[in-house]
């Protein structure tokens, strides 16, 4: 998503004639994750605000992002996802309270990332933006500050806040931040200094170690479990993962099959409405493998007794307990 929000703000800058490549762009990084719209209303506000560009390129800006999310649709419609379907699942789902958290959450998830995490040496920036610019009416400055601004509202918008969001403020603010370092230092400034920065910031970590980890690591116990689901099912079966947020994802993706609702996730199940609307999806969509979660499986029979459906007895009737396996239940349809 970043890559392709960087990439459409590029292609704007450099050529304006490329607007429509430019929204393809930015399309695609919304594809990607929906928070990128805060960098669509972004590039709209600087071209109406600073580029004055006609409205027919803003038009054709406009019908880049939505053509490549148009077509985007179409694997789905080949696989009879309506686009009801795909509204509720990509978009609307989004407004359910599953998908941001409550005031008191959000209040100190905020403290410890703004506050209490590495993101300090952001501030010292900032001071000296402050102390060195006192003049805002240059261009370049304003079109990145608005975009700082807006990429914070983005990254906040949530309030769930995962180590992989901040990187939304990172092309703003590494562009801000050289914009203030070569104008400090560009009377000292050689190619000297610019290799030695390359060579003090470069990701060392993150491309010999998270990356081997990530390409190379064949013990991952999700993905395995994943396969083992996906070679003991056909394409038109579902599967059900109920619990733990951050492995299902993981499991669901290996498998390749539908899950049996559009609640996918437990991190959506927050109300009662939430569970009526699971337990239809599961009796109309019967899923050919059950798991659940082991910690949580007394909690759900509970939860699920609120909407008149006894989770015990459903399996009892439908599935025999083939296996128990990172700490999931596995049950088998008969």
């Amino acid at each position: 998503m970043v890559l392709f929000s960087t990439i459409s703000f590029y292609l704007i800058i450099k050529d304006k004639k490329a607007f429509f490549l430019s929204g393809v762009s930015l399309g695609i990084a919304i594809i990607f994750k929906q928070i990128a719209l805060f960098t669509f209303i972004y590039l709209l506000l600087i071209l109406i605000l600073y580029y004055r560009c006609s409205k027919t390129n803003y038009l054709i800006f406009i019908l880049g992002v939505l053509f490549i999310n148009l077509i985007s649709f179409v694997p789905l419609f080949l696989s009879n996802i309506s686009f009801t379907q795909y509204l509720e699942g990509a978009w609307l789902i989004l407004l359910k309270s599953g998908s941001s958290a409550n005031l008191k959450d959000r209040y100190l998830g905020f403290i410890n990332l703004w506050f209490n995490s590495r993101l300090l040496i952001i501030y010292l920036f900032i001071v000296i933006y402050f102390f060195y610019f006192k003049n805002f009416k240059e261009k370049v400055l304003n079109v990145l500050l608005i975009w700082v601004f807006i990429e914070f509202i983005a990254v906040n918008a949530s309030g769930n806040y995962y180590g992989h969001q901040i990187k939304q403020l990172f092309p703003p603010l590494s562009l801000l931040f050289g914009y203030i370092y070569f104008n400090i230092f560009k009377n000292v400034i050689n190619k000297l200094h610019i290799y030695l920065l390359i060579v003090i910031f470069f990701p060392y970590e993150f491309i010999f170690i998270h990356t081997p980890i990530k390409f190379f690591n064949s013990n991952d116990k999700n993905k395995d479990l994943g396969i083992y689901l996906k070679n003991n099912t056909n394409t038109v079966d579902y599967i059900y993962i109920l619990g733990n947020k951050f492995q299902s994802n993981i499991i669901q993706y290996y498998t390749t099959r539908l899950s049996s609702s559009k609640y996918f996730n437990s991190i959506f199940l927050n109300k009662t409405n939430d569970f009526e609307s699971l337990k239809i999806d599961i009796l109309k969509n019967k899923p050919k493998y059950f798991l659940i979660y082991k910690s949580e499986f007394d909690t759900f029979s509970i939860i699920f007794k609120t909407v008149n459906f006894d989770l015990q007895l459903f399996l009892q009737h439908n599935y025999r307990l083939e296996q128990i396996r990172n700490d999931y239940f596995i049950f088998k349809q008969f």
